[in-house]
């Protein structure tokens, strides 16, 4: 029989970023795979980590054996310790904070993950709040995305969860990201590429890159002319083609901006043919772009 836990017994969470996760009795496992109760997509992550044994006055943590360990409020985690309000548990570059709930019932509390980017400073904000408390600056609550339903920043002309035009429809074929996938979640994974990159694990990139391909194709899709997220993964692609002789890699980032409302940066473009050099043959990707922009230039003409 299925037992039901009422809002008074849940007495744990955990924070993650702008998400909070209700931490239930039992074991709550951190770590790389899928089968885990918070999968963390990072190769500085195990696939089996660490993990949290919730009890129902108290809850403990343990690394797994990791092979990076797991760090408690700064010190490495050597054996398993009680887990006090407010802790700070570091796994792999991913900072999380216990948190244990008054004993008291709660009332429903407003859903987490959903963000709002700040037109001032850009700093990201929970939906719903009225001022930025960095810059000042207004957020227009009136007004809201018609694809997504997020609140609007004043003079916004789009959306700066999924990237829709704020005066347009929602575009019918399409679905935008949804909003616990939003902007902030694709930068997140973007900061993981890159420390990959950095730590020279070029295949797990590689890996990471294909497994989330589809959801940052939407993302790149709904920024529209901010480009800045395509310009880094283009730089990402760009590097770990030349590592892992990834062809695949180097096609993807010329489609998209093929597809793009500006043209490719002169950056880019060089980075794409010095990652190429010597073992790939670009001709044909540029001949496509190239005959995509003259294309466009004549349907607007």
């Amino acid at each position: 029989m299925r037992r039901f836990v009422s809002a008074k017994a849940r007495k744990f969470r955990l924070k993650l970023l702008f998400q909070e996760l209700d931490l239930s009795p039992g074991s709550f496992f951190v770590g790389r795979s899928p089968s885990c109760n918070l999968t963390l997509e990072d190769p500085l992550v195990s696939r089996h980590h660490a993990r949290i044994i919730v009890m129902e006055t108290e809850a403990h943590i343990e690394d797994l054996g990791s092979r990076n360990g797991t760090s408690l409020n700064g010190a490495e985690l050597v054996s398993r310790q009680k887990l006090e309000n407010g802790d700070r548990i570091r796994i792999g570059a991913h900072d999380l904070v216990f948190v244990q709930e008054s004993d008291l019932p709660q009332k429903a509390q407003r859903p987490t993950g959903i963000m709002v980017f700040c037109k001032g400073c850009g700093v990201a904000l929970s939906a719903g709040v009225t001022r930025c408390p960095h810059c000042r600056a207004a957020m227009d609550t009136e007004r809201a995305c018609r694809q997504c339903g997020l609140p609007a920043s004043p003079g916004a002309s789009r959306c700066s969860g999924c990237g829709a035009d704020l005066e347009a429809s929602p575009q019918p074929g399409r679905a935008a990201p949804s909003r616990n996938t939003g902007t902030w979640k694709a930068r997140m994974v973007v900061d993981v590429l890159e420390k990959a990159l950095n730590l020279e694990r070029f295949d797990q990139a590689v890996s990471i890159f294909q497994n989330k391909k589809e959801q940052l194709d939407d993302l790149v899709h709904f920024q529209g002319s901010d480009t800045s997220l395509l310009k880094r993964l283009s730089r990402i692609n760009a590097e770990l083609a030349a590592q892992t002789k990834d062809a695949s890699l180097l096609s993807w980032v010329i489609e998209r901006w093929s597809q793009a409302p500006v043209q490719m940066p002169r950056e880019i473009f060089d980075a794409l043919k010095t990652s190429a050099q010597g073992w790939y043959d670009l001709s044909g990707n540029w001949d496509r772009y190239f005959g995509k922009l003259d294309a466009d230039d004549t349907g607007h003409t």
